[in-house]
């Protein structure tokens, strides 16, 4: 078994923050968010893993990132 992941209550990183802000306006690709957050791909891929490990964003397809519970239009969806 994998011991859980407790869950932050406040972002300590800025790249985490700033891939969250991103995505507040719906499902994102890759690329684009790299140039919208304005950091190198490398530190942009290691925020974007940790969050989904997290369980706090998903991949939406082989490149596109969106937050958990999120509508493809950035809405949230009921539940």
């Amino acid at each position: 078994l994998v011991p859980a992941v407790p869950a932050r209550s406040q972002r300590d990183d800025a790249v985490e923050e700033s891939v969250l802000t991103a995505l507040d306006a719906g499902t994102t690709d890759f690329d684009q968010l790299v140039g919208l957050i304005g950091v190198p791909a490398s530190a942009a891929l290691a925020a974007l893993t940790l969050l989904e490990f997290e369980g706090v964003i998903e991949s939406r397809g082989p490149s596109s990132y969106a937050r958990v519970g999120a509508a493809s239009g950035g809405e949230m969806q009921a539940g």
